[in-house]
């Protein structure tokens, strides 16, 4: 089954009222900054991590953009509506996500790079200057917003902080591996239960695009026929 790449009319009308999926953003986002505030993060702010080419304190910048980009696009114009994306189709569409030597990849180290010159103590200070504005912010921005996101594309608020919670969990497991310290990535009462729900059924969603609905099927229950690795989408 082709899975759609915009949001339906059906979609943007069943939401209304305050979301749920921003106070799941929240409380994973106030996760986050209590993780990175940990003293070993500072001190090992130049060490490598366990992404290739990229050090902790490039992770972490990586992982505290999450914060910053949903302040910096709530800042930015409205886009129209015509062209409302999933946020599926915002992850499938992208290029090179999969490949570290292609120019997303390239760009994404080179922002984490120099995001993270800033150093552990400001670089923590500016998230959670930034998360103590948007609990305030996002509490006030009505159902239907729309950011324009990757490639100017709109994007449901709601769904972009889908897309961040994505960011979150991948990234806070490679940050806690990178410190040796696999059960700091286990959710934590409810901090992240909710988030993770979300991202599973997010990078299902996304795979279900990419590869289609009988490739997903054999990954989950047939591995002998997973020729193309369909449940891998980053």
């Amino acid at each position: 089954m082709e899975q759609p790449d915009r949001a339906t009319d059906q979609d943007l009308d069943h939401r209304s009222g305050t979301s749920p999926i921003r106070t799941t953003y929240l409380r994973a986002a106030e996760h986050v900054v209590q993780v990175i505030s940990r003293p070993e993060i500072g001190e090992r702010w130049q060490h490598p991590s366990a992404l290739e080419q990229m050090s902790i304190g490039d992770l972490t910048a990586h992982l505290c953009r999450s914060i910053q980009l949903v302040a910096a696009f709530l800042d930015n114009e409205e886009p129209p509506a015509d062209d409302v994306i999933t946020p599926q189709a915002y992850f499938a569409d992208i290029a090179g996500l999969d490949d570290r030597d292609s120019a997303v990849s390239h760009g994404v180290r080179e922002r984490s790079r120099q995001d993270g010159g800033a150093g552990h103590a400001a670089t923590l200070d500016s998230a959670r200057r930034t998360l103590g504005l948007l609990a305030t912010r996002l509490q006030h921005e009505p159902a239907g917003r729309r950011v324009s996101a990757f490639g100017g594309r709109a994007i449901l608020l709601d769904d972009f902080l889908r897309t961040r919670l994505v960011e979150f969990a991948v990234h806070l497991d490679d940050l806690t591996v990178s410190l040796g310290d696999d059960a700091a990535a286990e959710p934590e009462a409810s901090a992240l239960t909710d988030a993770l729900s979300e991202v599973i059924d997010l990078l299902v969603g996304v795979a279900r695009r990419r590869h289609g609905d009988l490739a997903v099927l054999r990954a989950l229950t047939r591995r002998e026929r997973d020729l193309g690795g369909a449940l891998h989408v980053f």
